[in-house]
């Protein structure tokens, strides 16, 4: 463990090494569930997020830091460690059969601009990013600063409970991808197909993201819980929903089970049904 650790934080930090000697680049921040490195030591699929913000995205910017990412990947992928670039904005993780240990190194970038038509479109997403401090540069919240969510949030926008519900009856996912446009790139939306293990980690995702969202809501705090203080705060404090607790342990369990590349035998279309049953009756909890 001592060994997988050091290399992913060498990957890292050799990566924002570079990044931060280019002259157009204004921020770096490590986000979502590895943003302070700590891995689990059954985890093989590890995902860094790394938002970057640029002052200018022009084609060659994006090209450049491209270059590093791909070039960070190559140079610490061995035998035993499959480094991999993801460049689609988006909930969804990407699948590796491999057995070895498969480290995505997730590259979120924008301009100020963008990073601000981002945040109103997908607050849900932002405020969580505003937890964690810059590793280069200015924090996210310079940019653009959301000081709170809020219900009808929770419900109506991106990564709220209607995306969740739409991904899952759909079996299909909606990232964000940039294409070039001359000498700029712009994003453009993208649907895929969702394979299966990516359905069962969007389904804990949902609960996962849900739940904390609502106590982020009544406490006024922007902080996340780890699913153990999670599963025993917010069914504390909402008990009309112990019902669905063996679901979200189970959806935990899984999704623990795909990140250690264990097999999973599971009835997709009865654990789906039941997270979108869990889903609906956390809306109807918001919309009181």
């Amino acid at each position: 463990m001592i060994i997988k650790n050091r290399k992913i934080r060498e990957s890292a930090h050799e990566l924002i090494s570079k990044l931060s000697k280019l002259e157009f680049i204004e921020s770096i921040t490590l986000v979502g569930s590895h943003s302070d490195l700590k891995i689990s030591p059954s985890e093989k699929v590890i995902d860094l997020d790394f938002v970057i913000i640029a002052n200018k995205l022009i084609y060659r910017n994006y090209k450049t830091i491209s270059k590093i990412f791909s070039e960070i990947a190559r140079k610490f992928s061995d035998s035993n460690y499959s480094f991999f670039v993801e460049r689609k904005i988006g909930p969804f993780k990407p699948q590796s059969l491999e057995k070895k240990f498969t480290i995505v190194l997730h590259q979120i970038i924008f301009d100020i601009k963008g990073y601000r038509d981002y945040s109103q479109k997908s607050a849900l997403a932002s405020y969580d990013w505003q937890r964690t401090k810059p590793l280069y540069g200015n924090p996210l919240n310079y940019f653009f600063k959301i000081k709170k969510i809020n219900t009808n949030q929770l419900i109506k926008e991106r990564l709220g409970i209607n995306f969740y519900l739409d991904a899952l009856s759909k079996k299909e996912g909606v990232c964000i991808i940039y294409k070039k446009n001359k000498e700029k790139v712009c994003p453009k939306i993208k649907k895929i197909k969702l394979s299966k293990n990516q359905q069962i980690e969007l389904m804990y995702h949902a609960l996962f993201n849900t739940q904390n969202n609502m106590l982020k809501v009544i406490s006024g705090k922007n902080e996340i819980y780890s699913f153990y203080k999670l599963n025993k705060t917010f069914f504390g404090k909402f008990e009309n929903t112990k019902k669905y607790k063996d679901l979200f342990l189970r959806l935990h369990i899984l999704k623990t089970s795909i990140r250690s590349k264990k097999k999973t035998s599971v009835n997709l279309n009865d654990l789906r049904q039941q997270t979108i049953f869990f889903l609906n009756d956390l809306k109807k909890i918001l919309a009181k």
